[in-house]
C-alpha cells in the first residue's frame, strides 16, 4: 500500500514517516490516525525514522531494502571497459553472498530485494541508473578489479547513493593509503571474510549507522555458514560451462611466495574451516538434479579436513546416479597425488586442475614451491588421464632467471604435458611475499592495480631480460597455447574436451570481428563485446608505497575500528 508522507505536519513529541506517527517516549504508533497492532515491536517502530521504504505485510511493519551486489570488470590496454558476451562460470562469490543475504532476511525480519550484477556481462554501465539513493550496494573485487570498483563507488557516491560498501580479496589485501582514500570519499569497506560481517552491515544500514570499516580479524567458522545458493537457469545460460561452485574447505597449507590464498583464507586445516561433508554431498546432488556440473572451489581439495569422508560420500552418490556426476577439482601436485586418481574418478571427477606452474625446479624454488617435483608431472598426468580425467594446469612465465627463449621452450613442454595449460605471468599480487619484497626493492614498474591481472609483467626482477622482453614472450606464449592450431591439435577426444572447456570463445574471438590485440585472464573472460565505456581521467591508479606503508596497515585499520 502507498503511505502518505505527513512529515511536515507531525505533532509535538511524535515522529512521522510515510504516514506513520510514533510517540518518541512510548513507541506507540499510528497509521493515518489508527493504532498499529500491539505485536509491532519498538524495534520495528524505530525503522520508520529512516529513509528505507516500509511495507505493511499482514498487519506487521516490514522494512524493504534493495541490495545490489556488483562484480566489476577491469580496463583494457586502451582504457576500454572489458565486457563479454559470456563468461566461464557464474561467480561463486555471488552464490555465497546470496545465501548470507537470505539468512540475514530471516534473522532481521526484513524484505531484501537482491540483485547480482557481473559487469563483464553488461552492455556499458547503464545498469548503474537503476540504483537509488537509499539502496545498499556491495562491490566485491579482486586485486586487478580494484580501480574499476573504486571508480564505480565514487561515481555512485557523486549521484547521491548513501550506502556503498566494498569488499573481496582486492579490498582485503590493499594498503592503508587506499583505505584512507575510501574513507575520504565516504565509501565503507569490509576487510576479511564476510560470513559474520555481512549481517552486521545490513543491520547497520537498517539502523542508518553504516560504519566506515568492518574488519573480520579472525578466519570465520565456515562449518556454521550457510551453503551457497544455486545459479538460476538464466544465470547459467550466460556462462560457457554452467558450473555451480561450492567449497568444502578453505585455505592451503603451503606458502608459495606469489600466492595470496594463505592471507585471504589461511593455512589451517580444521573442522571449523571445513563444511559438513554430508551437507556438501547433499548440495552436489541437488545441483546434479538441476542439470549443473559442479566445481569444488577448495583452494586445495586434497588438504580438506574431511577429504576422505567427502570423497567416500561422492563415490556413493555417483554410484546412485549411475556414474553421471561431473566434478571439477583443484589439487596440489605434491608426491602421491597420482594415487588419488582412481578414487576421484569414482567420485565423479571429470577435470582436475594442478598448480604445476613450471617444469624447471630452480624456478619453483624461487617462489617457495619446493613440494612440486617436475620429474613426477608426467606420472601424475598419465594416472589421471588413464581414469578419464582431463588435466588442466597453471603454467607461470616470467621467473627471475628465465630468458625469452626459455619461456617459449617451457610453453612447448607444457603443451605436450597437459591437456589444457593456463598461462600466467608471475605477478607479485598485493598481500604476497613477492609483493612485499618488490616494494622493498622498488622493482615494481607500476602501482596501478589494474595491471596486476597475471597477464601483465609488472615487476622488474629479471636477470636476463627486460620487462618488455618478458611481456612479449608471455604474449607469444598466450597466442601459441590458445591458437586455433594448438586447440585443434591432438586426438579427437582431446580436441572435443578442450572445446568443452570453453575455448570456443577464444576461437570466435580470433576468427571474428572481436579479435583482441592483448591477452586476458582466461579463467575470467570469453568472447569480447564492443564497449563505449572508457576509463575516466581521474580513475583510481593506486599509491606509491614503501615497506613502512605495508607495516602501517594494521594500525590504520585498528584506528577505524575503535
Amino acid at each position: 500500500m502507498e503511505l502518505e508522507d505527513r512529515s511536515d505536519t507531525e505533532p509535538a513529541g511524535e515522529v512521522a514517516r510515510g504516514g506513520l506517527r510514533v510517540c518518541r517516549a512510548t513507541g506507540e504508533a499510528k497509521l493515518v490516525g489508527k493504532s498499529l497492532p500491539r505485536h509491532t515491536t519498538i524495534y520495528q517502530m524505530k525503522l520508520i525514522v529512516f529513509n528505507c521504504p516500509l511495507k505493511i505485510n499482514g498487519g506487521m511493519i516490514m522494512q524493504e531494502l534493495n541490495l545490489y551486489t556488483i562484480m566489476p570488470s577491469s580496463y583494457g590496454e586502451k582504457g576500454e571497459l572489458l565486457q563479454y558476451h559470456k563468461v566461464l562460470m557464474h561467480p561463486p562469490v555471488f552464490l555465497v553472498l546470496e545465501s548470507l543475504i537470505r539468512r540475514t532476511k530471516r534473522t532481521l525480519d526484513v524484505k531484501i530485494n537482491a540483485c547480482f550484477i557481473n559487469e563483464r556481462l553488461e552492455k556499458g554501465e547503464t545498469y548503474l541508473d537503476s540504483i537509488k539513493r537509499n539502496d545498499l550496494v556491495f562491490i566485491t573485487a579482486k586485486a586487478f578489479e580494484l580501480p574499476r570498483a573504486i571508480d564505480i563507488a565514487v561515481k555512485l557516491k557523486k549521484t547521491g547513493i548513501r550506502n556503498i560498501i566494498m569488499g573481496g580479496p582486492g579490498v582485503t589485501l590493499t594498503d592503508w593509503k587506499t583505505y584512507q582514500y575510501l574513507v575520504r570519499e565516504g565509501i565503507s569497506f569490509n576487510v576479511g571474510e564476510g560470513e559474520e560481517t555481512i549481517p552486521q552491515i545490513i543491520a547497520n544500514v537498517l539502523d542508518n549507522k553504516l560504519q566506515p570499516c568492518y574488519w573480520q580479524k579472525e578466519y570465520v567458522d565456515i562449518s556454521k555458514a550457510p551453503l551457497p545458493c544455486f545459479p538460476s537457469r538464466a544465470e547459467a545460460e550466460k556462462t560457457i560451462t554452467k558450473l555451480a561452485g561450492i567449497g568444502s574447505s578453505e585455505g592451503c597449507p603451503f606458502n608459495c611466495s606469489y600466492c595470496t590464498v594463505t592471507k585471504i583464507r589461511g593455512r589451517e586445516s580444521s573442522k571449523r574451516r571445513s563444511r559438513d561433508p554430508e551437507a556438501v554431498v547433499a548440495w552436489i546432488e541437488q545441483a546434479y538434479h538441476r542439470g549443473l556440473p559442479i566445481m569444488l572451489t577448495d583452494d586445495n581439495l586434497r588438504r580438506s579436513f574431511f577429504y576422505e569422508e567427502l570423497i567416500e560420500g561422492l563415490i556413493k552418490l555417483n554410484k546412485k546416479l549411475n556414474g553421471k556426476l561431473q566434478l571439477f577439482v583443484q589439487l596440489d601436485a605434491a608426491n602421491g597425488v597420482e594415487k588419488e586418481a582412481h578414487k576421484l574418478a569414482r567420485a565423479g571427477a571429470r577435470q582436475a586442475f594442478f598448480g604445476f606452474e613450471s617444469v624447471v625446479s630452480s624456478s619453483l624454488d624461487d617462489v617457495g614451491k619446493k613440494h612440486n617435483k617436475p620429474n613426477y608431472y608426467k606420472k601424475i598426468v598419465s594416472a589421471f588421464n588413464a581414469e578419464g580425467i582431463f588435466v588442466n594446469s597453471g603454467c607461470m612465465f616470467g621467473f627471475p632467471s628465465q630468458t625469452p627463449q626459455e619461456i617459449i621452450r617451457e610453453a612447448e613442454s607444457f603443451s605436450k604435458l597437459v591437456d589444457l595449460p593456463h598461462p600466467y605471468a608471475v605477478t607479485p599480487l598485493p598481500g604476497s611475499r613477492d609483493y612485499e619484497e618488490a616494494v622493498a626493492k622498488r622493482s615494481l614498474i607500476t602501482w596501478d592495480p589494474n595491471w596486476y591481472d597475471t597477464v601483465h609483467c609488472v615487476n622488474d626482477w629479471f636477470d636476463n631480460m627486460t620487462v618488455s622482453e618478458a611481456q612479449n614472450a608471455y604474449n607469444n606464449v598466450f597466442c601459441y597455447l590458445f591458437s586455433i592450431k594448438h586447440i585443434l591439435s591432438g586426438p579427437p577426444g582431446l580436441r572435443m574436451a578442450r572445446l568443452k572447456s570453453g575455448l570456443y570463445g577464444r576461437i570466435l574471438a580470433e576468427l571474428g570481428r572481436f579479435r583482441r590485440d592483448q591477452p586476458y585472464h582466461f579463467m575470467m573472460d570469453s568472447l569480447p563485446r564492443r564497449t563505449r565505456v572508457w576509463r575516466p581521467k581521474d580513475s583510481f591508479c593506486g599509491f606509491s608505497l614503501t615497506a613502512e606503508d605495508l607495516r602501517k596497515k594494521p594500525e590504520f585499520l585498528a584506528s577505524l575500528s575503535t
